[in-house]
């Protein structure tokens, strides 16, 4: 695999930029966009671009350790003599020695995470877009808060702001079939797809983990996913370094989500407060939807779930299911899915729940169609116990088989106009006894048969 992977789906943005360069001064672009979506690649394609013009460059990537510091992140470029604070008339000395270095040619200076310069730095930046003395191409996070003199640059129309937004499913599976210089089998691009959600820095690491771990592997000219997509170390260091400090009241709101999203934003505000949700939100780590009646919040991306439940401790999970199942119940409980997340929830956090509940819940996973889940379900009172109808017996021990597709023999034989019934219309009336509630012990279930 190269090391550097190739630029795919920028096509529109790179043509955009080139056009921004050939305007008269002032003139720039900010790049907007999430962590981790492409930005900082954009920005150096961008750089490459105007070298291949003539033009001169200039690169420096802003953090939260040179934010602390007057021109903490463009020190490399200036001389000694104009880096210190205090000296008259300094802004215009230092922007003249960071333009100096360009010669005759026009600067583009490119800024990394601009969102985290500091003020002297920013200022810098305002100053020599607006005087037109370099051209410059910033990244700013969405969702973090600029300096007022880097949200001027789009706000008063001295460069034009790109959103950058994340690959399109075909984007992805471009990129990435590029990226190991081979074809990639149909299930594997779509897990990738899943747990990336476009995001390029979350999609790279992916294939990275994969491949370090076994789980993607080329056999003969296809490669092939398998096992597990479990977050290996290096993706968890990247999606936590992007989650950032979490105090305790934002972890705790974070796993709830991780644990039970999509939530309603009033069952996630009951647990939790308003104000944490909008922290959250403002941080880019949930989002909310409107959807008939009712806000849903998820988590920002995928991957932050993963991440999040792979660090959150068993016996704190039960517990979050529990308050969660608890809070929905508060609620009435009233749409139709809500009585299997009741169930589930209660069977994830007490190994148990209320027989009925949980048989009632298996019925409604069966007309979802979702086998595995009913059969947990209904496996539930028997661990308590419980004496259950002779219509739920039957139905637990049949999806205890797994729903066999097999044909279900007669008691008798059939006629030679008959075949036995399949798993479907079986699996229909194991719904009925379920949601059926009738009494007395155990009894085999009838043979039925139907006319071909």
């Amino acid at each position: 695999m190269p090391p550097t992977w190739p630029l795919v789906g920028r096509l529109a943005e790179l043509e955009l930029i080139e056009q921004v360069m050939a305007r008269p001064s002032p003139a720039g672009v900010v790049l907007a966009g999430e962590a981790g979506v492409g930005k900082t690649r954009l920005a150096q394609e961008a750089l490459d671009l105007a070298r291949s013009r003539g033009l001169s460059t200039a690169w420096a990537a802003a953090t939260h350790a040179s934010a602390s510091l007057p021109f903490g992140a463009l020190t490399h470029l200036l001389p000694e003599d104009v880096r210190g604070p205090g000296r008259p008339a300094l802004l215009r000395r230092v922007a003249s020695a960071l333009v100096a270095r360009a010669g005759e040619d026009r600067l583009v200076l490119g800024i990394d995470d601009a969102h985290l310069l500091d003020e002297a730095s920013a200022a810098l930046v305002h100053h020599v877009a607006a005087t037109g003395a370099a051209f410059p191409v910033v990244s700013v996070r969405t969702g973090e808060e600029a300096t007022d003199a880097i949200v001027a640059l789009w706000k008063n129309g001295l460069a034009e702001r790109i959103e950058v937004h994340p690959l399109s499913r075909d984007e992805v599976e471009t990129l990435v079939e590029a990226a190991l210089e081979g074809p990639v089998e149909g299930p594997a691009l779509h897990r990738l797809w899943q747990a990336s959600a476009g995001n390029a820095l979350f999609l790279r690491e992916l294939v990275l983990s994969g491949m370090e771990t076994n789980t993607l592997v080329r056999e003969g000219r296809v490669w092939r996913w398998k096992g597990s997509m479990a977050p290996a170390p290096r993706l968890v260091e990247v999606v936590e370094a992007r989650l950032g400090h979490l105090d305790p009241v934002d972890r705790q709101a974070l796993e709830l989500l991780a644990l039970g999203e999509p939530l309603e934003l009033d069952l996630l505000e009951s647990v939790t407060s308003g104000e944490d949700v909008e922290r959250l939100e403002r941080r880019s780590l949930l989002t909310t939807s409107a959807g008939g009646r009712r806000a849903s919040v998820r988590l920002a991306h995928p991957l932050y779930g993963e991440v999040i439940r792979a660090r959150t401790a068993k016996a704190s999970g039960r517990h979050i299911k529990k308050v969660l199942a608890e809070a929905l119940e508060a609620t009435g409980a009233r749409r139709r899915e809500d009585l299997l997340r009741v169930a589930t929830w209660r069977l994830d956090s007490e190994g148990s729940g209320h027989p009925k509940l949980l048989m009632e819940a298996a019925g409604r996973a069966i007309s979802y169609f979702d086998y595995p889940l009913a059969e947990r379900l209904a496996r539930g009172p028997r661990r308590q116990g419980a004496i259950m109808p002779q219509g739920a017996f039957w139905a637990r021990r049949s999806l205890a088989r797994g729903g066999s597709r097999k044909p279900t023999p007669c008691s008798a034989p059939c006629s030679p106009n008959q075949r036995p019934r399949r798993s479907g219309p079986t699996l229909r009336l194991i719904a009925l006894a379920i949601s059926s509630g009738d009494s007395g012990g155990p009894r085999p279930p009838r043979r039925w048969c139907s006319a071909p």
